[in-house]
């Protein structure tokens, strides 16, 4: 079962979703309040599940830093 996480540039949970898409996947809509730097965290319940996601985002300055949409990928989970 996934969790999304939405954390502003402090780390701060600002938004969190784990039901909403098809079957038992997770959609969190968000409309943020002014521009700036925010984080996405995909993780499962209870931290105890691995396996493929994928994530998309939409919206004006989607991205991350240098253009990236995933800047962070390769170092999230455990």
């Amino acid at each position: 079962d996934p969790y999304l996480y939405l954390l502003d540039a402090s780390g701060a949970v600002v938004a969190s979703r784990d039901d909403g898409g098809s079957g038992a996947n997770s959609l969190l809509r968000y409309t943020a309040p002014a521009s700036g730097v925010y984080y996405l965290s995909a993780r499962s319940f209870n931290d105890a599940g691995t396996g493929d996601y994928q994530l998309s985002v939409t919206g004006p300055g989607a991205t991350g830093p240098g253009g990236a949409a995933d800047d962070f990928g390769s170092g999230i989970g455990s």
